[in-house]
């Protein structure tokens, strides 16, 4: 695992999607280091962001906000994804985890 600045790494990747964003009437915001230098799996982590990213904006509301924050945390870092929508209804919750049956549906 190469040692990279990630911070823009993700940059880079919100500003991809940055145009469905806008489409959706949607800040996406990334609060971040000037510098985060890590250990990082290059694929793996535009894998990550991606995916994450890809859900905020695709079932986030219209006119909502997605933020994206990269910190360092002891000797490795975090990111998180979070968007403002109400988020999985408490009767979904257990069952997000679940392998789907069919794609796209959960048993």
């Amino acid at each position: 695992m190469a040692v990279r600045d990630v911070v823009p790494l993700v940059r880079d990747d919100l500003a991809a999607v940055a145009p469905r964003a806008i489409a959706k009437n949607l800040d996406l915001a990334l609060e971040a280091p000037d510098c985060l230098n890590q250990p990082v799996e290059f694929h793996a982590l535009r894998s990550i962001v991606g995916n994450l990213v890809d859900n905020s904006i695709r079932y986030g509301r219209n006119g909502g906000r997605v933020v994206v924050v990269l910190a360092p945390f002891g000797e490795g870092w975090t990111l998180s994804v979070a968007d403002d929508d109400i988020g999985i209804p408490a009767a979904d919750r257990n069952r997000v985890f679940e392998r789907c049956l069919v794609s796209g549906q959960f048993p």
